[in-house]
């Protein structure tokens, strides 16, 4: 229907015809949209009253992650005090970006790569200070259920990285660039990485048990699950599952092993992800088997890697630095006996300050991706700051244009 056909609806009294007129564009939204509707299940997930009621009777020291719905659940919180690392913004931090989905390796579960989901990869729970875990199942490596509410559970691990801590344990960003998939990922967790030559040494105690060359091509017309017993010990490991993967089809292709999802965004989606090599990092208590479920279509999974590594690897000590408060975004004490780095996970933008006793210091990159600096042996006081670059500019620039636009409506409202 036209404007003017609106227009005289209105205009000429016939309210029969303008509730035709409303009714249509709501019966074509619907019918073009229905597929995308939230069904009741799924938002009874979202908005469970069960979870909310486990965040808020409970203390939440550090992160918090959600593994139930991970792609609905980025951004997301049950309670004020809940904090989260994942995230879904148009103005995503590209080192973040890079170091969860490049470097740590934790599953690309969306078509759209800009979206940061929670994930069960330890490195990715530790190293982001994740200390408590909404899900259905209890049985995660170093975690505890300490409380559940309906089918779901709360659970705690207080061994995971502090949010800013101090460690003499480093290598440098040149050595460590040189190290391949999956050799990285203890390495990062047991050594910080940073600008400069460090003497730390460590290598790393990965091991490949698995090495299949020969391809395999799928043909679904509808989804299906497998499951492959497991042959070989894997209580209490790092298990790390890689492979390539190519799509025969224009469908989004989805690869789910123990919960933990890959996906293959269309090829010509708004928003292609690239995702062409999945990469699965499990840490169960224990494992006897493999549970894959497979999208429908025709893709081929080839080069399938898997690695091991014991998980009493990932028990890494550092020195806490403990908070106080402030009305900053941190502050705390700590005494360290070596020279060392101030490591935080807050991911690197410009417009951090961080002081020590009162000092300012010069902010680095840390670990690829997050805010640290040089510290000296001793006992300090620590307080990190951010200032949002341009923000005086843009309030200037902002009162400016308010006063030039009431200026020329004044001038418009004496020139009628």
């Amino acid at each position: 229907m036209s404007i003017s056909c609106f227009i005289k609806c209105v205009f000429m009294d016939k309210k029969e015809c303008l509730m035709i007129y409303a009714i249509v564009p709501m019966i074509v939204f619907t019918g073009l949209n229905y597929n995308q509707c939230l069904d009741s299940k799924l938002y009874n997930s979202m908005y469970s009253k069960d979870k909310q009621k486990l965040m808020q009777r409970n203390d939440l020291n550090q992160r918090t992650a959600d593994l139930d719905q991970v792609g609905y659940s980025v951004n997301h919180i049950y309670d004020l005090k809940e904090m989260k690392a994942s995230s879904y913004t148009s103005t995503s931090n590209s080192l973040y970006n890079t170091f969860i989905y490049d470097i740590i390796k934790s599953p690309i579960s969306q078509s759209n790569r800009t979206i940061i989901t929670d994930s069960e990869n330890y490195l990715y729970l530790s190293m982001m200070s994740v200390q408590n875990i909404l899900s259905k199942e209890s049985n995660l490596y170093g975690y505890k259920e300490v409380d559940s509410k309906g089918k779901y559970k709360l659970l705690k691990n207080k061994n995971v990285f502090p949010m800013v801590y101090v460690t003499s344990d480093t290598i440098s960003e040149s050595k460590f660039d040189k190290l391949f998939y999956p050799y990285n990922l203890d390495t990062i967790y047991n050594r910080t990485i940073v600008n400069g030559e460090t003497s730390n040494e460590y290598a790393s105690k990965m091991k490949l048990i698995k090495n299949l060359d020969q391809s395999i091509v799928i043909q679904n017309k509808k989804k299906t699950k497998k499951t492959i017993p497991t042959d070989f010990d894997a209580k209490n490991k790092l298990i790390c599952i890689d492979f390539d993967i190519k799509n025969y089809t224009d469908k989004k292709i989805s690869i789910s092993i123990n919960g933990m999802k890959n996906t293959l965004s269309k090829k010509h989606s708004v928003y292609p992800n690239g995702n062409k090599h999945f990469t699965y990092i499990l840490s169960k208590k224990e494992l006897k088997q493999f549970d894959v479920t497979l999208s429908k279509g025709k893709y081929k999974i080839s080069n399938i890697r898997v690695y091991t590594c014991d998980m009493n690897v990932f028990d890494r000590v550092v020195t806490k630095v403990k908070p106080l408060k402030t009305t900053s975004i941190f502050k705390g004490k700590v005494t360290t006996s070596k020279d060392g780095y101030l490591v935080t996970s807050y991911p690197y933008e410009k417009g951090y300050e961080i002081y020590i006793d009162g000092k300012k210091q010069i902010v680095e990159i840390v670990n690829k991706a997050f805010v640290g600096c040089k510290i000296k042996k001793g006992s300090h006081t620590i307080t990190i700051q951010f200032h949002a670059p341009f923000k005086n500019a843009g309030l200037g620039i902002s009162v400016l244009s308010i006063m030039i636009g009431g200026f020329w409506i004044w001038k418009k409202s004496k020139n009628l």
